[in-house]
Order: C-alpha cells, then structure tokens, then sequence
C-alpha cells in the first residue's frame, strides 16, 4: 500500500502529464481563452453592431409606432440612401472619368441629403443616426479606400490609420451607451463644434474624390499625398475629440 505523500506525487505527475499534453495538442489555456473572449468583446463593441441593435430596438419598439405616414416614408428614404452609398463602391466603375467624379460627388452630397429628408419629414430615428455613422459612411469610405489602395491611388497606411479612427470611436461610443443603460448621448458632435467628425468626414470625401478623379493625374504626387495626410491627420483629430467628449457625456450620465 502507498503512503499518502507517493500517491500525492503520483497524482501530480498525472496533473503535469496532462497539462503537458494539452499544449502539446494546441488546447487552449484558461488564459488564452480569457484573452481571446476579451479580444472577441473589444472587437465586437468597436465594430457599432451593439449600438446598431440597442438602436433598431428602440426605434421598431418605441420611436416607429409614434411617427406619422410622412415620417416613415422619409425615414425609409433617409436609410435607403445610406444603404445605397455602399452597394454603389461595389459596382463603382474602375478606370477614372468624369462621370465616374461626377457620381462620387453625387454620392457624397447624398450623405448630407439622407439627414436633409429625415429632418424635414419628422423621420430622426435613433436606428437612422446608425445607420449614417456605420452604413453610410464607415462601411462605404472603408471599401472605397480599399480599392483605391489596391489601385495604386492612396497609400494602404490611410485606410489602416482611418478605419483604427473609426474602430476606436465606435468602441467608446458603444461602451458608453451600453454602460449607461442608453442614456448617455452618443450620437455624432454637432456642426456648432468645430472638431465635429461631421467636418472631417466631409474633408476626407472631398480628398478621397479629388485624388481619384483625371484632374490628379496631373497632380505632382506630394500634393496627392498632402491631401491625403491632411485628411487623414483631421480624421485623428477629430477622434480623439469625440472620444472626450463621450468620457464627459458617459460622467454626467
């Protein structure tokens, strides 16, 4: 018969064994898994979609039955015109033109025009504000930096250090809706602030189609690549601005 201390030593060889084999077949730690579900969360927060939902509950369950026939046909417009801005980069012609610049900056000018209809219908919804700030002009600057940087257009370091921007202020947007219960305002600054992303979006638009159009082919390429950083640089500004202006709204709730 073993003595408790060899079968206690038995028992933790076993236990090392065991632990031995599990790196060994590539199992993840507790602490792999931990950092991992982090990651997963911090992701899942920075990509909108929690505020995307909290929004569309609200508006289907509080804010839709309240609007009249015009509200809802110009809140339906409002999104429809933000939906198309994306599915527009898809079948967005490749080779530059002006008719191509000319359907670029119509596109742009439909980000303003969206807020337009849904002001003057009645139709702001808290799904709609969303929508703007995620479909419309995320998603959409995002695949048209993209193909501009495959197409030699626009360096790739701009639509990394923009799309971290917008990744890092969408992840305190929704931590501060989600940690106030909703009640801190996390909508987009107003025009009356003068670091309103409402200014550089606007910036990076104009940039994004000026570098694109047969006017930059005869652009000496430092001044493609200023108007790029200077762009970009208001963007940064810009975030790090509203990423205050939450932890004040986020206090005061």
């Amino acid at each position: 018969m073993r003595s408790p201390r060899e079968i206690t030593i038995d028992e933790a060889q076993v236990s090392s064994s065991g632990d031995t084999k599990e790196s060994i077949n590539g199992q993840p730690s507790g602490l792999a898994t931990k950092l991992a579900r982090k990651a997963i969360g911090v992701l899942y927060r920075a990509s909108g979609i929690p505020v995307g939902i909290d929004g569309f509950k609200k508006t289907a369950e509080e804010e839709w039955p309240e609007l009249d026939r015009i509200a809802k046909l110009g809140a339906l417009a409002a999104n429809a015109l933000c939906a198309a801005r994306p599915v527009y980069e898809f079948v967005r012609p490749n080779e530059p033109s002006w008719g191509r610049t000319f359907l670029d900056t119509a596109m742009a000018l439909s980000d303003a025009a969206d807020g337009c209809i849904s002001r003057k219908t009645g139709g702001q919804t808290t799904f709609g504000a969303w929508a703007d700030q995620f479909v419309g002009d995320k998603v959409s600057k995002t695949i048209r930096e993209v193909n501009m940087a495959r197409e030699g257009t626009l360096s790739p370091v701009h639509p990394i250090l923009r799309t971290l921007r917008d990744l890092t202020v969408t992840y305190y947007r929704s931590k501060a809706s989600q940690e106030t219960d909703g009640k801190a305002d996390t909508s987009a600054l107003s025009k009356a602030d003068l670091l309103s992303g409402k200014y550089s979006t606007g910036h990076f638009m104009g940039s994004d189609i000026l570098i694109d159009s047969p006017l930059a082919e005869k652009m000496p390429d430092k001044l493609k690549s200023g108007l790029a950083w200077a762009a970009t640089l208001h963007l940064m500004l810009t975030g790090i601005h509203n990423i205050r202006q939450l932890h004040d709204k986020q206090k005061q709730s």
